[in-house]
């Protein structure tokens, strides 16, 4: 009988789509996951002078799911480069300062918008399920008072098989905690946030061509890459209320902090927040909080709508 507690995921960026890559992985602890294969069903429209049904034939074939884990450094670099699909890296003296935005006017290739990935999975049982041409169609991180940043990967793709398990090694590094984060907002700190959502979502749908194989053939965008946030403060002023009223875009700053023996910190800046929701209530005798919600909106000064930097010891991603 297989155990979750055995199991692991392990991840790597193939050279290129169509050929998956097991050969240089990365280990990381996760929480969960849900990759799947699907086969979709074709069913015969035609009639064969029966009740019992027509026959069934092998439809198109794609691979998805997501992967929940609690991001150390390392990792985390490595998931942003996979949604993003670029990154600016600065090596000195042993620390790494990695920037990551999401690509605005090309894909990474002429058949996937972002990096092709491969999932190599151990269930616990006698081989590995391969996952690869996957790729990260959006990442969720979030944090609440008294715990750590949790992140949510999600990847869709199209092609499967089974693979020799790989040992995982995994890197000694802390995950960053609630007790490590700081805001601004219009360049002024905010102290009184009790929890943090944001996520990314690249909008991506696999593609499906005549005469190739039955897994997606590329793995295209359908819309903008769309960036949204939200949290809880302590409700004490209303001095967030009239940016909300005029719609005013302001700079949004998050920082988290992560083991000091090993110098790491993340840091996510939204150039134009715009606030889209705004909505303190009287809901109990203590005190009051105030839920807010807000969109990244595209900068024209920056040239994002969103810009993560990781500082870690990795010399570079792929």
């Amino acid at each position: 009988m297989a155990y979750g507690a055995l199991g692991n995921v392990q991840l790597a960026v193939q050279n290129s789509y169509g050929t998956s890559n097991v050969a240089s992985l990365y280990s990381f602890p996760i929480i969960s996951e849900n990759l799947t294969h699907t086969i979709d069903q074709l069913a015969e429209q035609g009639q064969y002078q029966r009740f019992g049904e027509s026959p069934r034939r092998k439809g198109v074939a794609k691979s998805q799911g997501n992967i929940v884990f609690e991001p150390q450094p390392r990792v985390l670099g490595l998931m942003l480069y996979l949604v993003c699909g670029s990154r600016a890296t600065t090596f000195t003296a042993s620390v790494a300062t990695h920037v990551f935005n999401p690509r605005n006017t090309s894909d990474w290739d002429d058949k996937v918008a972002v990096p092709a990935v491969t999932a190599l999975v151990d269930r616990d049982v006698s081989c590995g399920q391969c996952y690869y041409d996957l790729c990260a169609n959006g990442l969720t991180l979030e944090i609440e008072n008294g715990s750590l940043l949790r992140a949510t990967v999600e990847f869709i793709g199209g092609n499967f098989a089974h693979a020799a398990k790989v040992a995982p090694v995994f890197p000694a590094e802390q995950p960053f905690a609630w007790n490590t984060f700081s805001a601004s907002y219009n360049a002024a700190g905010v102290g009184n946030w009790r929890s943090a959502r944001v996520s990314i979502k690249n909008q991506l749908e696999p593609v499906y061509l005549l005469g190739d194989s039955g897994t997606p053939s590329l793995i295209k965008r359908t819309g903008f890459v769309q960036v949204e946030g939200e949290g809880t403060l302590l409700f004490a002023s209303n001095s967030l209320m009239a940016d909300f009223l005029t719609q005013t875009e302001r700079r949004l700053v998050w920082n988290f902090l992560s083991d000091v023996a090993s110098p790491a910190q993340v840091t996510i800046d939204f150039p134009a927040a715009r606030i889209t929701a705004y909505a303190p209530a009287i809901n109990g005798l203590g005190q009051l909080e105030l839920p807010v919600s807000f969109v990244g909106q595209y900068s024209v000064a920056s040239g994002n709508a969103v810009r993560y930097a990781v500082v870690n010891t990795v010399a570079q991603y792929p």
